[in-house]
């Protein structure tokens, strides 16, 4: 089997690429397990980061399944710091215009007729059946405004919010690869006191699925 999975920074991954032999050609890192291949793609920050450099990977390499994971900012409702889950919607929040004290997208400008809204129908959670889903947004800016991160809230009725996500939900629906994004929450929305946050739980815990799913579902 050929799995690729894709991060966007290599603090989120080190545990990861400390358990198998990974060897490195730029931001790619790929290891042979049991007559397995096993790729690591490391695209930086942000959608245009992850939509170029998946976009490049995908054009000479053809995996059988594609997982992203990473930390993201998670409501206080929706569950506690540290806890992994699953993306099964995506959103781009702020592709758009902030005006009159509103978010507008493209669609709501005329600009355009799809793709804002973003539905995983992979089969691939299947692989952790248990794990809790979840509906992400994606954004550009992070949000500490009180009033403008309120109405965003208000907008979008989600639980999860990433910078990646969206954009690697948009370049997967258009390939017919399984996929699934998997998080774990680092913080709580809107919280940019990172005293607060729980960076190395979030980034233990999801490593720790990461090779859950490998050990469980691909090298048994």
């Amino acid at each position: 089997m050929h799995i690729l999975f894709i991060a966007a920074t290599l603090f989120e991954s080190e545990l990861l690429i400390q358990q198998y032999p990974f060897a490195k050609n730029e931001n790619c890192y790929t290891a042979k397990v049991n007559n397995h291949r096993i790729d690591l793609l490391l695209t930086g920050v942000g959608i245009v980061n992850t939509t170029y450099f998946l976009q490049q990977y995908l054009i000479t390499n053809k995996p059988e399944m594609v997982i992203q994971y990473g930390i993201a900012g998670v409501h206080p409702h929706f569950c506690a710091l540290g806890n992994c889950f699953a993306i099964t919607h995506e959103i781009f929040a702020d592709i758009g215009v902030f005006e009159n004290g509103n978010y507008k997208n493209l669609e709501e400008l005329n600009l355009s007729s799809s793709n804002i809204s973003l539905v995983n129908h992979s089969v691939l959670q299947l692989l952790i059946p248990e794990i809790k889903t979840a509906k992400a947004r994606t954004v550009s800016l992070i949000e500490s405004d009180s009033i403008r991160l309120l109405i965003l809230n208000k907008k979008y009725n989600v639980d999860v919010e990433s910078m990646e996500g969206a954009a690697f939900h948009f370049v997967m629906a258009h390939t017919k690869i399984p996929y699934l994004q998997i998080r774990a929450a680092s913080n709580f929305i809107g919280e940019r006191d990172k005293t607060n946050w729980e960076m190395k739980l979030a980034v233990d815990n999801i490593n720790e699925l990461v090779l859950k799913i490998i050990d469980e579902t691909i090298l048994k």
